[in-house]
């Protein structure tokens, strides 16, 4: 696939229109602190044609937006997405039983999963 189809896909996946995706990325671009980025709707359809390329600034901002790994996002080897790993994790845990039949609340997902980033030198490599 191509930046501009994964783009698109990811889009489509998270149920946004080409105009709520660009004020999305406009308001997230607020928030970061990045300066002057506005978008509109022609810019997401000219990204998903392939007639033109985000900067690394909003490849960033589209995979926050759009909870995809950008690996994926870039079509690069490992293809992963945010959401994917922690459902996949969720799922994991969830069978293993590991909290006793207690809800794995989103919160404890979220600090198992920082806790597996923090950490996952000594957990891969058993440093």
């Amino acid at each position: 696939m191509s930046l501009g189809l994964n783009i698109k896909n990811s889009r489509i996946k998270n149920n946004l229109s080409q105009k709520q995706l660009a004020e999305k990325i406009t308001q997230l671009a607020n928030e970061e602190g990045f300066k002057d980025m506005k978008y509109g709707d022609t810019a997401i359809s000219n990204w998903e044609r392939g007639t033109s390329k985000p900067d690394a600034d909003t490849i960033y901002l589209l995979c926050k937006i759009l909870k995809v790994d950008a690996n994926y996002m870039l079509d690069w080897e490992e293809k992963t997405t945010v959401f994917d790993i922690k459902e996949a994790l969720q799922n994991v845990l969830t069978h293993s039983n590991l909290f006793e039949d207690k809800e794995l609340t989103e919160e404890n997902l979220d600090k198992i999963l920082e806790f597996i980033k923090m950490n996952k030198d000594f957990i891969i490599n058993k440093k």
